[in-house]
């Protein structure tokens, strides 16, 4: 058995590594706050997070409040249709509300995994549809997402 070896000098450590695939912006401010030096390809590395993060930053600034990043609204658009004022409340809650916590995260994983698969039921029992618009319609007023 071999005696653990001591690393190089410029070595940089596993969970540096770690960290810089997680956050080169992370990585940065510990090479540069920390005890460790930062050699000139972890710089250029850095430059890079740093343009992404601003880049990241300046778009989530720019997007205005209530937009729709995401058009998916399975239910709500085979009942109101993909441009209807209602499907676009119901998409903007979802982003504003339940996209800021775990749980609503959860919930909307749960609901792209489930709503195809209603869809497909509408559309084999349209019978079904006014049920499921007055479902959707006393949703939008409980959360308060009117149009």
């Amino acid at each position: 058995m071999s005696a653990r070896q001591k690393p190089a000098r410029n070595s940089i450590s596993a969970t540096s590594l770690a960290t810089l695939g997680l956050c080169e912006h992370q990585l940065g401010l510990t090479l540069r706050h920390g005890d460790h030096k930062a050699t000139a390809q972890q710089e250029v590395f850095i430059a890079r997070g740093n343009v992404a993060h601003e880049r990241s930053l300046h778009a989530a600034r720019a997007t205005p409040r209530g937009a729709v990043t995401d058009r998916r609204c399975f239910i709500a658009t085979a009942v109101y249709g993909p441009e209807a004022e209602q499907t676009n409340a119901l998409r903007a809650w979802r982003d504003r509300v339940l996209m800021a916590t775990r749980r609503g995260r959860l919930l909307i994983r749960i609901y792209y995994r489930l709503s195809p698969r209603v869809v497909h039921v509408l559309d084999r029992h349209p019978s079904w549809m006014p049920l499921v618009r007055r479902l959707l319609d006393r949703l939008a007023e409980v959360i308060g997402v009117q149009p």
